[in-house]
């Protein structure tokens, strides 16, 4: 009698999109929670409710599961902001902008363990470089590109200084982007990241200081 056998490290479970998105969601808590280094394969898998099987079978390794989190986060982030920065093409400049940080806001607020995930994930880049090999830099990319947009828009429109560069304006803008997610992870209160980004849109039009 012949019977098929499994390929090793491949438990019955693992061909379930389902468990690969439960093991994503945990590692995404664990990876917030307590960084890279300090969460084990066994922190994960017992938050997923898993065997390590699954986990080497989908991702390959620990670094490998943080590319897919970090990969899926970015992904599902970028597709938001693409939909509200184009949902309002005929806006100003510092209306989509404005937009695109309140996106940013809902999303965070919304989602704890994304939010703390994201706030540490540049500094986890830097203290642990191989993590950068499982990035889909054309997420990245995508997301430089609607900054990069977003600048061309407001020289065409003469908005902007002409000696800043548009390198300084896309870090600008990152460094937007990036404080609004930190600030999110850490604020108790859900309503004030909300009315940070409205300061924003009224520094940015030369409306906050009188």
């Amino acid at each position: 009698m012949s019977t098929s056998r499994r390929p090793p490290g491949r438990p019955p479970d693992t061909n379930s999109a389902s468990t690969r998105r439960e093991m994503i969601e945990a590692a995404r808590a664990c990876f917030g929670s307590f960084g890279f280094d300090k969460t084990s394969n066994a922190d994960i898998v017992e938050k997923a409710g898993v065997t390590t099987g699954p986990l080497y079978h989908h991702f390959g390794s620990k670094a490998g599961l943080y590319g897919a989190v970090a990969n899926d986060s970015i992904a599902v982030l970028v597709g938001r902001l693409e939909d509200v920065v184009g949902a309002r093409a005929d806006e100003d400049v510092v209306s989509r902008l404005g937009a695109m940080l309140q996106a940013v806001a809902e999303i965070y607020i919304e989602d704890e363990d994304l939010a703390r995930f994201d706030a540490i994930g540049p500094l986890e880049l830097k203290r642990t470089p191989e993590l950068v090999d499982h990035i889909d830099r054309s997420q990245r990319a995508r997301l430089s590109a609607l900054f990069d947009a977003l600048i061309e828009d407001a020289r065409d429109a003469q908005h902007v200084d002409p000696t800043s560069s548009d390198a300084a304006l896309n870090d600008l803008i990152t460094v937007l982007y990036f404080g609004l997610i930190y600030y999110c992870a850490v604020v108790d209160a859900d309503a004030r990241p909300f009315d940070v980004v409205e300061v924003i849109v009224k520094g940015l039009r030369g409306q906050l200081f009188a």
